[in-house]
């Protein structure tokens, strides 16, 4: 498991990586529980193949040449507003896909996470990241923040 993908277990609502063949390469205990499909079961099947995903109008959205992994191979984001999923007991789920697509890299290799897709169940309240209220920031590399000088800044 790369870096990269290793932020699957931190998302607050289902997630999984693929990679550059659409392959799951992670997925969260989430999105186990949201599909019905044990990790083991969702690690390393076409990511098409579990999610078999169709827009409202019937028209499928997954496949091996979706619009997705377009997006992932050209580095572009990703989302669909509204959708459905086939859940592994045969049920449908109405859900919305966001995508943090890998950064191009030299060094990638074809197993390694081209992008992490989160899906956000739809209706449903987003739920508190930390019921602490501080803001926790995790980056890829290096970032900048600003903030006026009235708003104190305590590092901990």
């Amino acid at each position: 498991m790369t870096a990269f993908s290793a932020f699957v277990d931190l998302a607050s609502n289902a997630a999984f990586a693929v990679d550059a063949n659409l392959r799951i390469v992670a997925c969260n205990a989430r999105l186990s529980s949201l599909l019905g499909y044990a990790r083991e079961e969702a690690v390393g099947c076409a990511c098409y193949e579990v999610l078999q995903a169709t827009l409202p109008n019937g028209e499928p959205l997954c496949s091996p040449a979706c619009e997705g992994r377009y997006c992932f191979e050209h580095h572009a984001p990703f989302a669909v507003q509204e959708c459905s999923l086939r859940r592994r007991d045969g049920g449908w789920l109405e859900v919305a896909i966001s995508t943090l697509v890998a950064p191009a890299s030299p060094d990638r290799s074809a197993s390694d996470a081209a992008a992490i897709i989160f899906l956000h169940r739809r209706g449903e309240k987003a739920r508190d990241a930390d019921a602490d209220g501080k803001l926790r920031v995790c980056t890829l590399g290096s970032f900048g923040l600003s903030r006026p000088a009235t708003i104190p800044l305590s590092l901990t």
